[in-house]
């Protein structure tokens, strides 16, 4: 009866690692194949200074963001096109409110920081605005 058990918890470990492993492969083979498609987005968002291999990256999960400009108040950040950002960067910050596409957090020191997910998205990316003091160079 253990055996048994042992079995199927191997073959289930293996069924998720193999899937997850082919999800990764099509999503590299999705970024890699639509290199102009998504040089176009960045052309059409007006990105600043974000390349391909920064859209590369934060798909193939190397980087959960890429700073790409900045405001007077914010910092202009491109990220995953679902919402990851803020489980990634935001973790240490408890989320209080929503207010449509602004998420607002707060600090243990009661500060508050916003996070808007601008309508600068695609496929492939999305942009965010950040409230300065998040994002550490």
């Amino acid at each position: 009866m253990k055996k048994e058990i042992i079995k199927r918890v191997v073959v289930v470990v293996s069924v998720l690692l193999i899937t997850a492993c082919i999800g990764e492969i099509g999503i590299f083979v999705w970024i890699t194949r639509n290199e102009d498609t998504i040089n176009k987005y960045l052309e059409e968002y007006n990105t600043g200074s974000a390349t391909y291999e920064d859209v590369r990256a934060v798909n193939l999960h190397f980087k959960d963001y890429v700073k790409i400009g900045e405001t007077e108040n914010s910092d202009l950040v491109l990220s995953r096109s679902y919402w990851f950002f803020g489980i990634t960067l935001m973790s240490r910050y408890k989320k209080v409110d929503r207010m449509g596409n602004a998420f607002v957090y707060k600090d243990s020191d009661d500060n508050s920081y916003v996070v808007v997910q601008t309508d600068d998205w695609c496929h492939f990316f999305r942009v965010y605005s950040v409230t300065k003091g998040v994002i550490k160079d």
